[in-house]
């Protein structure tokens, strides 16, 4: 499967956590049934292996099921924008922060949208959050650093690159000069 660059891929580490993911009220009805968690293993396995396609077919069968999956929402999305679809990523990056208002990961491709559309304001905004939610999140710090940069906030761009570099010092050699 080829991945655009720059990307938050949180489909490999998110079958680590599907053990108690459940979304729901702690004692609502029901957790996270195992039928549920088993699609979603499916559905990273396809997603992971490149079978889009079949990957797809789950997560839609999983919101089917469950409205508030953002994992299946924010792998949708993914799988939208890597194939280039931005306008339908963006709806389903959305849906998944309906669901958690501070899921970085969501938050930080969905910035990069925005800034692909030119919109810089939003995409700031967005990388903001996404950092804020996730302090340690180096790429998102670098992004906003660039684009911080790009806008004239030269200094505070400079800074947030810094920051990049000491959360994750191989980063640096995403730096331009």
């Amino acid at each position: 499967m080829k991945m655009k660059s720059g990307l938050a891929v949180a489909i490999v580490g998110l079958s680590i956590t599907l053990g108690g993911c459940s979304d729901k009220e702690p004692g609502a009805a029901s957790d996270t049934s195992h039928q549920e968690v088993d699609l979603l293993q499916q559905a990273l396995n396809l997603h992971v292996a490149g079978d889009l396609v079949g990957a797809r077919k789950i997560y839609i069968e999983i919101v089917k099921n469950d409205q508030n999956n953002k994992y299946a929402y924010y792998n949708l999305g993914l799988i939208d924008q890597t194939n280039g679809d931005l306008e339908s990523a963006a709806n389903e990056y959305s849906l998944a922060l309906t669901i958690d208002s501070a899921y970085y990961p969501a938050l930080y491709n969905l910035g990069i949208i925005r800034e692909t559309s030119g919109n810089n304001s939003e995409a700031i905004g967005l990388y903001e959050k996404a950092i804020a939610a996730s302090p340690d999140y180096a790429r998102a710090h670098l992004k906003l650093g660039r684009l911080l940069k790009e806008t004239g906030e030269v200094a505070r761009g400079e800074a947030e690159i810094a920051t990049a570099i000491e959360l994750d010092p191989a980063i640096e050699t995403a730096v331009p000069e």
